[in-house]
């Protein structure tokens, strides 16, 4: 505990090694999870391939197959709540009442989520032949994985920098209530580490399926640096005044 105080009140820097080590993990996590569930998804997708292919699109239009209606079916439960249609009798589909689910028409894609619906119209010529799509699904869940990593690493680390800098306005003006010496950087200091401890707390509890609201999180963080300035305040023992070097 001694190395951590000699560290936010006489360490360089505003904790953001610190918080581009923990974006790295959390980046890591995710990363593996979209791999882990591209993975898992691969047997599904190629179902979902053996029951629609063959299509082939020439000028934006499906011309195979023709004036043909395909319901996708699917052995798991909550898949097969959420149907995948194809119909190649109409150019536009009307998705009005329809239950969430992809929906092909002739012309394009329709992504219906809550009654709110996306189209992504067909563009030039392809030919999908009915084939063994499995190393291709896996080899796009890995990239995926990976893009997915390398993004939430740039977002993450910008995010907890951004609640770090806000963490600190609160640090800074707490401390003067502890009567704590406590300037702005080494109050960043002192939030980073406040933050990433709340936010291992927080993970470790929603692994237990404990959920926890957005306003306790604040309150968590602004406790534990109330507990740390505490252990900050002046004594009568001095604190040696030794930079740690973390």
């Amino acid at each position: 505990m001694k190395n951590i105080i000699n560290y936010i009140k006489f360490g360089r820097g505003i904790g953001a090694r610190w918080l581009f080590l923990y974006a790295i993990i959390v980046a890591i996590v995710l990363g593996i999870s979209v791999k882990t569930v591209g993975y898992y998804a691969t047997p599904t997708l190629q179902n979902v391939a053996d029951q629609l292919l063959p299509i082939k699109v020439e000028n934006g239009v499906i011309v195979e197959p023709k004036d043909t209606v395909k319901a996708v079916k699917l052995d798991a439960e909550e898949l097969s709540r959420f149907p995948i249609i194809l119909d190649t009798t109409l150019d536009v589909i009307d998705t009005a009442g329809l239950r969430d689910g992809i929906y092909i028409s002739r012309k394009a894609v329709y992504f219906v989520n809550q009654d709110q619906t996306r189209i992504k119209n067909f563009e030039g010529s392809v030919d999908l032949p009915k084939d063994d799509y499995t190393g291709l699904f896996r080899q796009i869940s890995v990239y995926a994985g990976w893009l997915i990593g390398f993004l939430a690493l740039i977002f993450l680390f910008i995010l907890y920098v951004a609640l770090t800098a806000f963490y600190a306005i609160f640090a800074v003006a707490l401390a003067k209530v502890c009567k704590v010496n406590l300037d702005y950087p080494a109050g960043m200091r002192l939030s980073a580490l406040a933050y990433i401890l709340t936010s291992v707390l927080m993970a470790i509890l929603r692994l237990c399926n404990l959920y926890t609201p957005l306003w306790l999180y604040f309150v968590a963080v602004i406790v534990l640096q109330v507990l740390i300035l505490k252990l900050m305040a002046p004594r009568d023992e001095t604190v040696t005044k030794s930079v740690n070097k973390i």
